[in-house]
């Protein structure tokens, strides 16, 4: 069975005897019994045309926010949330110097009902009282709103829960499920608010992590991620990681989607070369980054807006690369590995598809590249920056990259395909020793010029670069022989190469 494990610290559970003190004038704030979300009862105030008013919570002792990447997590209800102009978080020391933190509108659902608000403790906020929080202090957690004048007598700005964290929750043990998150989540004495199920999609606020030092067995298929645009978060702060420590951790997604909703990106790490990660069919949209290690598979998946792809030497097959956010002269894909990259195809939006950082012979199976600009420029397909000399053969019928060097790189393409011309006469018969050519049409050089064999063939091999117009000749006019009349045709060199038959048709005036 499977074990999800809280990695959230609570700091006040709302519970039992509170202390609250108003923010703005009117009626205080109380214990709120009629609506909450966790345990036995929330704390919420009434009001009403009010510009920036609200309540603190004394937490009654100092909480000391300052470690890196901590998260401050505070349940919020506004009953009148059609009608919100404002809404923020405020966090204050034990002098009531604070922070504020606002939470765009369209933050709060158009439905109403409990939100989690996860703010990032170090993030610059929208102002500050006194001189700010400090956050090694923390004592005071405030909601504040801004509303017309609107109707009714209950407690209308409701908060429960606070609590803090770096990360999210941890999954351990067999047969997990995104599903034992979803449920772990939702109780009635811990409401994480890190994954939370709506109509069959799951929001992931924060951070999903699978597996430890133990081992995890997880497949799940036909599952949706998608991580909300939480404007007061971290960059980092959500995400799922996946950790391979344990030799016997065995994690298979099957047709899933894990995608951002907006500017806050949630991302997909793996780490650790000990276990087994595969991911087939997936869709993975507009994630700030995808890490993968050597013990990684990645197959027949659309990637489409994300910001970076660590290869880590796994395998990335079959996969459709677009639309990357990665700046002119950077690399979407980073790949120590080229040879685990096979049958992608990547669509041009900015940058480099791949760069390369180590150098080595490497086969490079059936990649296509759509759009991507000349070598030795920033859109090139393909940036060496290994510092040494990297080959690339080609092989089933992939695309020649174009290439940028880095500092001390050198790059040689092979991509050898075939020019195939065979020669019929009118009949359909091959025709042998017919004198054949192919001259490039830019600069006229000759590829080929040979006589075909006995079944009408005459062929060579050709290092494929870019698509090339070419122009093939045909003549056999010996004496002694069924003379015809010479041929000359345009044709296509592609990455597939040539393959063209030509009929010749006999010369009934010239003499034998």
């Amino acid at each position: 069975m499977a074990t999800v494990t809280s990695q959230l610290t609570r700091i006040n559970d709302v519970e039992g005897t509170l202390t609250t003190v108003s923010i703005g004038g009117g009626p205080g704030a109380g214990a709120n019994t009629d609506i909450f979300l966790q345990a036995a009862q929330s704390v919420g105030r009434r009001l009403s045309n009010v510009t920036l008013s609200g309540y603190w919570l004394n937490d009654g002792a100092t909480n000391d926010l300052s470690a890196a990447d901590v998260h401050v997590g505070v349940w919020v209800f506004v009953t009148h949330y059609g009608a919100l102009t404002a809404l923020q978080i405020w966090l204050g020391d034990s002098t009531v110097n604070y922070d504020q933190h606002a939470l765009p509108l369209a933050g709060y659902p158009t439905l109403g009902g409990w939100v989690r608000i996860w703010v990032d403790v170090s993030r610059t906020p929208t102002a500050t009282g006194g001189t700010g929080s400090g956050e090694a202090a923390v004592q005071y957690f405030g909601l504040v709103v801004s509303l017309p004048t609107v109707g009714g007598n209950a407690a209308n700005v409701i908060m429960d829960a606070v609590d803090r964290t770096t990360t999210g929750l941890l999954l351990t043990g067999t047969s997990g499920l995104w599903s034992d998150f979803v449920t772990a989540d939702a109780n009635a004495t811990n409401q994480y608010g890190v994954l939370r199920s709506f109509n069959g999609v799951l929001f992931c606020l924060a951070r999903l992590t699978l597996g430890s030092a133990s081992s995890l067995v997880f497949n799940d298929t036909g599952f949706v991620i998608v991580f909300p645009d939480q404007s007061l978060v971290a960059s980092t702060f959500m995400g799922v990681t996946v950790d391979l420590q344990h030799a016997s951790t065995n994690i298979d997604w099957a047709n899933g989607v894990i995608r951002s909703a907006g500017t806050k990106q949630g991302d997909l790490i793996v780490t650790g070369t000990s276990g087994d990660f595969d991911a087939t069919g997936m869709t993975l949209a507009n994630l700030r980054q995808i890490t993968l290690t050597s013990v990684c598979s990645l197959l027949l998946s659309s990637i489409s807006a994300c910001d970076k792809l660590t290869q880590g030497g796994g395998l990335i097959d079959g996969c459709a690369i677009s639309g990357s956010t990665t700046a002119d002269g950077e690399a979407f894909l980073v790949s120590s590995n080229p040879a685990n990259i096979k049958r992608c195809t990547f669509t041009f939006s900015d940058g480099h598809a791949i760069e390369i950082t180590a150098a080595g012979t490497y086969t490079f199976d059936a990649n296509k590249f759509t759009g991507f600009g000349a070598g030795a420029t920033n859109d090139a397909a393909i940036y060496n920056n290994s510092g040494g000399s990297v080959t690339l053969n080609i092989v089933n019928g992939g695309d020649t990259p174009t290439i940028r060097n880095g500092a001390g790189a050198s790059t040689t393409v092979n991509n050898p395909v075939n020019l195939t011309v065979t020669v019929v006469d009118e009949t359909g018969a091959a025709v042998s020793s017919a004198q054949t050519a192919i001259y490039r049409d830019s600069d006229n050089v000759e590829l080929l010029n040979a006589d075909t064999n006995g079944s009408g063939i005459a062929t060579t091999s050709f290092n494929f670069t870019s698509t090339t117009a070419v122009t093939i000749r045909v003549r056999k006019t010996s004496p002694g022989t069924t003379r015809y009349v010479p041929n000359s045709t345009a044709a296509t060199i592609t990455s597939s190469g040539l393959d063209v038959k030509i009929t010749l048709i006999q010369d009934k005036i010239a003499a034998p």
